[in-house]
């Protein structure tokens, strides 16, 4: 059976605490954008993601892509500068000077870009493994918040919030399936 769907999807990103609250402008904004998405929509502009790009996919629990993004241009910029010490050009500091300035600039576009398509995605995934089923606390800005003065403390505070958020989804899975049988 397929979950995927709006109501399932505004479980997971809704602010509101109860049913008799008003959805706020971000969860406005997260249904129209979900529905964008589900026309074929893939570009969508996200200025949290632009900003904030590290903090906001912490926020959002994408933890992968939050250590995956500053590991990659440090590699792109440990490549580039390689590179022109040992290819060296009489061009060689203005080449690099536009390469980092453009690569710098460049994944925070892509993240601007494609960051609602990344979080569509990533929600589909906890709808799949059944997160839609129980109440969570909305702990994003938790992690988010500890990770912008020491990183490392906030990935292992998203990690310690996904092994409890995972605990809470077996047992509501367990629920479901008791329930139906």
């Amino acid at each position: 059976m397929n979950n995927r769907n709006i109501e399932n999807f505004m479980k997971l990103v809704t602010c509101r605490t109860g049913p008799e609250d008003k959805e706020s402008c971000e969860d406005q904004y997260y249904r129209r954008t979900y529905e964008k998405l589900s026309a074929g929509k893939t570009i969508t502009w996200n200025w949290n993601a632009f900003l904030f790009s590290i903090l906001w996919l912490f926020y959002r629990k994408m933890y992968l892509a939050a250590v995956l993004v500053p590991v990659l241009t440090i590699a792109y910029y440990a490549t580039l500068l390689l590179l022109s010490s040992m290819f060296p050009t009489e061009h060689a500091d203005g080449l690099f000077v536009t390469s980092v300035f453009i690569f710098y600039i460049f994944p925070w576009l892509l993240l601007g870009m494609l960051a609602n398509w990344m979080y569509v995605r990533h929600v589909h995934k906890k709808i799949d493994k059944g997160y839609h089923l129980c109440e969570l606390k909305n702990t994003d800005g938790l992690s988010a918040f500890i990770s912008a003065f020491i990183p490392f403390l906030g990935l292992i505070s998203g990690l310690i919030i996904t092994i409890s958020d995972k605990r809470k989804v077996k047992k509501a899975k367990r629920l479901a399936n008791f329930k139906s049988a």
